[in-house]
């Protein structure tokens, strides 16, 4: 259990504590970055297999904190140190088969959904279903921009340091993503 005064401080405090050997300030960074990162792991892997590979992050971040360099951020570095070890993982089982469909993208599409009437909800469900529909139907290299894009909230310029493609392969990548997106999902779908 990390103490409230870990809780409170920066990401910067706490990068310096952790280099310098504390576990405490390496959990409460940790605290504040995992789910994002556990959620980023888990849109590639199995649930068992997410928790392994989480576990092999967390000790690759822990090994290598004293050496970040910070010219990107904290979050970026994460997701680079995460997809390294999904590489990793799968380097590790010499496997070159696809993933399917619902291990790359686990059902949890949408966690964040909040409706208040009936109505609202069953219009928010049907959006919900065809928006995860949609996103399946995309191949994982999509589903990880889209991810890391929208959900992880990082910028074009973070993504490329994270994933080693070129912002400008990213930008049109996800302009024809949305194109793609919005003829799926029709005209009610215009916030792409």
């Amino acid at each position: 259990m990390t103490l409230p005064i870990w809780n409170a401080a920066s990401d910067e405090t706490l990068l310096e504590s952790a280099a310098k050997g504390s576990q405490r300030a390496f959990e409460a960074l940790m605290d504040r970055y995992m789910r994002v990162v556990y959620s980023y792991i888990a849109l590639r892997a199995s649930a068992a297999d997410a928790a392994d590979i989480l576990q092999e992050t967390m000790l690759a971040v822990w090994q290598g904190i004293s050496g970040f360099d910070k010219r990107s951020s904290l979050k970026t570095w994460l997701l680079a140190v995460a997809r390294r070890k999904l590489c990793d993982f799968y380097r590790a089982r010499q496997s070159a088969r696809e993933l399917s469909m619902s291990e790359a993208f686990p059902d949890s599409c949408g966690e964040k959904f909040d409706i208040d009437s009936g109505e609202d909800m069953a219009t928010g469900i049907t959006e919900r279903l065809d928006a995860a529909a949609a996103i399946k139907s995309l191949d994982a290299g999509e589903r990880e921009l889209i991810y890391l894009i929208f959900e992880a909230g990082l910028t074009y310029a973070e993504v490329s340091e994270a994933t080693g493609i070129p912002v400008g392969t990213i930008k049109s990548r996800m302009s024809a993503l949305r194109a793609r997106l919005r003829g799926l999902l029709g005209e009610d779908y215009n916030e792409l």
